[in-house]
């Protein structure tokens, strides 16, 4: 794989994490940006503010301030609504009361509308419609709107990707003391942005602003540990990210003992990406135990396999050390389960001029054969492996029967990953069994929050076709959005689709290839 197919997939996480940190802060009512301007009115000392009667009348008189045209009581009403303050929480009214006030140019409004549009809180999801508020507050200099704008341009789904233009507004909100933007703008500036014309260079290096799990800004030193790594593993990623990764269990207090370590290995198990990135990485380094390359590069292709965007490199670089794939063969020539999976894996993966040098290259049918051996051991990622060259048809003839016979096996073995590929099998399936839909609808969402990207996206589909659940596309794109943002391309090519089907016909919507 070349450098820049690396880049690329780097660029796919890059490209959507502004607005994913932003989302994570907006499920938090006291600091959320839709709150960043609310201040209820004072309240007078003989009336505690849990007096639910005096909240009723309070937002009886900012109701008729409202219906009289006042933009600042529009929008405190709207708010209320939103946040069930005198009245009963309405998504709808409070969408409809703060849009009357950004109707009318009020600044605020327009940022609130931007989310409001963007999560599809009580109106149809709608980035472009997002995308117009924010601008309109980026405009008006107003700082948050310009760090949303850096989000759009970088992207590459409402409007095309431009990092120059991204970076410009950037730079305008962190110089006005953004703190988010100041953070990001860091970040840009230390992988080249303002500090060449070149902007083929620089789109290269593109920063990864939200997942420190991928960032092993250390690899030079030796005296790194996987405590260390842990400890800044967890330290660096906000609660809701935590989750998304299926870490949420990790405090930093443990971080380096055992307990730590068994978390990160049950989100590698469940189908996270980081983890098994993270994982291959101490084994690649032997930091904290025996250095062991059969597992480092087992570990590295499965993260691959998941779109992990970090893998690539590492398992690039760990290929071209001359002793990684002899030790491989030698292994695999043993009966080595993980030694013969991780073999056939590079050979899938399209490394095979690193193969051919080490005098190692495989036709299909021979890699075929080294997953079979390895599964015939009961190796679950081989039998999962396995059961995805039966669904593709590749190094075998295509058979839907045959790929579910072996991630049925793989589930009876205790496989999270396969159990979620014969849920999302039968979700897909036209029975009407609506127990067994539920089910597997749960254990999906059990599935996403242990920290499985297979499942996000899963769920996301299910969301955007109506496949056990109500049509929801704000839950859809939500999904699909927290599965890009870790290296989904999956993910990411639907939420193309997504907004392609909505997509105006304006030319600054197009989308250059």
């Amino acid at each position: 794989m070349t450098s820049h197919a690396a880049a690329r997939r780097l660029l796919l996480v890059a490209g959507l994490t502004i607005l994913f940190l932003l989302e994570a802060v907006a499920q938090s009512k006291q600091d959320s940006p839709v709150f960043k301007t609310y201040r209820p009115p004072a309240t007078p000392p003989l009336v505690q503010g849990s007096d639910i009667l005096y909240e009723i009348w309070e937002t009886f008189l900012v109701t008729r301030k409202a219906n009289a045209g006042d933009v600042l009581a529009q929008h405190e009403l709207g708010i209320r609504y939103l946040i069930g303050r005198g009245a009963a929480p309405d998504t709808a009214k409070a969408a409809y009361w703060i849009k009357k006030a950004a109707d009318q140019n009020y600044g605020p409004a327009l940022f609130d509308m931007g989310i409001i549009y963007y999560y599809g809180w009580g109106v149809p999801w709608n980035p472009f419609e997002a995308y117009k508020a924010f601008l309109s507050c980026a405009e008006k200099h107003m700082a948050e709107g310009e760090y949303a704008m850096a989000q759009f341009l970088t992207e590459d789904l409402v409007v095309s990707r431009d990092y120059e233009a991204a970076y410009r507004w950037l730079k305008m909100a962190a110089d006005s003391g953004y703190a988010p933007a100041r953070e990001a703008i860091d970040r840009f500036e230390k992988q080249g942005y303002g500090k060449s014309k070149d902007s083929t260079r620089t789109s290269l290096k593109a920063p990864n602003t939200g997942l420190v799990f991928l960032e092993f800004a250390g690899d030079s030193s030796s005296a790194r540990n996987d405590t260390l790594l842990l400890q800044e593993a967890v330290r660096g990623a906000s609660p809701a990210i935590r989750k998304a990764l299926g870490m949420s269990r990790m405090l930093e207090a443990e971080s380096g003992t055992d307990s730590t370590l068994a978390t990160v290995s049950e989100a590698a198990e469940a189908g996270s990406p980081e983890a098994l990135t993270l994982l291959g990485r101490s084994f690649d380094k032997g930091t904290g135990k025996n250095r062991d390359v059969v597992k480092a590069v087992a570990l590295y292709v499965r993260a691959l396999r998941l779109d992990s965007p970090r893998a690539p490199e590492l398992l690039w670089n760990l290929l071209q050390e001359k002793e990684t794939l002899p030790r491989i063969k030698a292994a695999a020539g043993k009966g080595d389960a993980e030694a013969q999976f991780g073999w056939a894996g590079v050979s899938a993966l399209g490394f095979d001029g690193v193969l051919a040098q080490a005098q190692m290259y495989v036709t299909g049918e021979e890699a075929f054969q080294l997953l079979r051996k390895a599964a015939e051991q009961e190796y679950l990622p081989a039998l999962v492996e396995e059961g995805l060259c039966y669904y593709a048809g590749r190094w075998v003839p295509q058979s839907a029967e045959k790929a579910l016979g072996e991630w049925e096996k793989g589930a009876a073995l205790g496989s999270t990953d396969a159990k979620i590929r014969i849920a999302l099998t039968a979700l897909r399936s036209t029975t009407e069994d609506t127990v067994r839909r539920a089910q597997d609808i749960a254990f999906l969402v059990e599935s996403a929050e242990r920290g499985s990207v297979l499942a996000e996206v899963g769920l996301g589909y299910c969301y955007e076709t109506g496949l056990g659940v109500p049509t929801d596309k704000a839950k859809a794109a939500h999904y699909y959005r927290i599965s890009s943002v870790r290296g989904s391309q999956d993910a990411f090519r639907a939420l193309r689709r997504m907004h392609d089907a909505i997509r105006p016909g304006d030319a600054a919507y197009i989308i250059r290839e």
